[in-house]
């Protein structure tokens, strides 16, 4: 029995030798569990659990691929306020499961977050989905540079193409797991992605902007004229 509980003690002190040092962080939202994650009798925000033995909420973080302890806590909005206090300055790695988000893991550099990110899409939805990844991300370096182009009105659907709870303009989609608003432009035959944007016309206004570098007056010009206004239809 001893040397069963020498073996624990080594095996804890092995994992509370990685110190999480929270001092120089603000407090932080706690970041709450989706609603079916929730089992019952479990915590509510990410990274919490109840530990029974000792009574007390503890707060727990992966990071490099080790789990590390945060803390013990009367409270279990304090576990999860250190959680995301831990969490806050670390690269996450995150994935798209049964239309659920999962957490992979923290980590201190962007390479470990990716690599691990990559092994779970191998995993979890085969090579097929990770050459696709690989694909987007490549188009998705193309970055666009808006700093030389002034502002642009929206362009906007004609009204039968304006879906219920779709963009009314065009380039423009909502992207429910981000909660923001984003733009999109064809360039080449390649899908590239402008930004995200808290406003609807914001990114109107910027998917404006990359027709009118990438495609050039005349484009921008010819969208226009051939979208429906109220008064032409009357």
């Amino acid at each position: 029995m001893d040397s069963i509980n020498n073996k624990d003690n080594m095996k804890r002190q092995k994992v509370d030798a990685f110190v999480i040092d929270l001092t120089d962080v603000p407090p932080q939202s706690p970041i709450p569990k989706s609603a079916g994650r929730i089992k019952e009798g479990a915590s509510k925000y990410t990274g919490v659990t109840f530990h029974k033995q000792r009574n007390k909420w503890h707060a727990k973080i992966r990071i490099d691929g080790k789990q590390r302890q945060i803390g013990c806590y009367e409270n279990e909005e304090e576990a999860a306020v250190d959680y995301a206090r831990a969490v806050r300055n670390k690269w996450q790695a995150q994935i798209m499961i049964d239309g659920k988000v999962r957490l992979i893991g923290c980590y201190e550099r962007e390479e470990e977050a990716a690599i691990d990110y990559a092994r779970a899409v191998f995993k979890f939805k085969g090579q097929g989905a990770l050459d696709k990844a690989r694909e987007t991300k490549e188009q998705n370096s193309f970055i666009i540079d808006l700093s030389d182009v002034p502002p642009q009105p929206p362009i906007p659907k004609s009204a039968s193409c304006v879906k219920e709870g779709a963009s009314r303009y065009t380039g423009v989609s909502f992207d429910k797991r981000m909660n923001n608003w984003t733009a999109q432009i064809s360039i080449e035959g390649k899908q590239r992605h402008i930004g995200y944007y808290e406003n609807e016309e914001e990114a109107a206004i910027d998917y404006a902007r990359a027709v009118f570098k990438y495609k050039e007056k005349r484009k921008i010009d010819k969208i226009r004229r051939f979208i429906p206004t109220k008064n032409s239809i009357l």
